[in-house]
């Protein structure tokens, strides 16, 4: 099955969302399956808890970037075992792209401040897409929820998993490790 990878934090985590439009392996971020059909068509009972969109859309240098550092993630969802990872982040706002797989990607602000991202890929007969929601302050703590959508040719059963990750700032990185981006 292929999966979206949502870093631990989350300007990473909407980075590599994004850049799954495209879908591709990688051993520093965790992965949510792909989506089949518009993420507009997520029933409201599998969409994330969480705000929605609440104004126009944003453009990609709007979306905040998390506090250069330490942060600890748990990542749970779609029944899997919680797991807690330790990620080193530059603090830069990393770029943002739409693979030529995706035909739609939009980004809105929410009433909190946080963001929603939405879109619709395919890559020959597979289709996917995702719904992600991010909140927080992105220099103490952040959570991103997410649901994944994904279908590997017309007729096939559509697969759909769900992903919450909370992001904890720790401090600085020691000085064995290096930021991620």
């Amino acid at each position: 099955m292929i999966s979206i990878r949502i870093t631990s934090a989350a300007l990473a985590a909407l980075a590599v969302a994004l850049s799954a439009c495209s879908p591709k392996g990688g051993e520093s971020a965790s992965r949510a399956p792909p989506a089949a059909s518009t993420p507009s068509s997520v029933p409201a009972a599998a969409a994330p808890a969480g705000e929605q969109a609440s104004g126009p859309e944003i453009p990609a240098d709007q979306v905040p970037a998390v506090k250069g550092g330490l942060w600890e993630v748990t990542d749970t969802g779609s029944g899997a075992a919680p797991r807690t990872d330790r990620n080193c982040e530059s603090g830069q706002r990393k770029p943002l792209s739409m693979g030529k797989e995706c035909s739609r990607l939009s980004l809105h602000r929410t009433l909190s401040g946080g963001f929603v991202v939405d879109a619709d890929c395919s890559s020959g007969a597979m289709t996917y897409g995702f719904h992600l929601v991010a909140s927080g302050d992105f220099t103490s703590r952040y959570t991103v929820d997410s649901v994944s959508r994904f279908r590997k040719a017309p007729g096939d059963p559509e697969e759909v998993q769900a992903s919450h990750q909370e992001g904890r700032y720790v401090g600085a990185c020691p000085a064995t490790m290096t930021p991620e981006d």
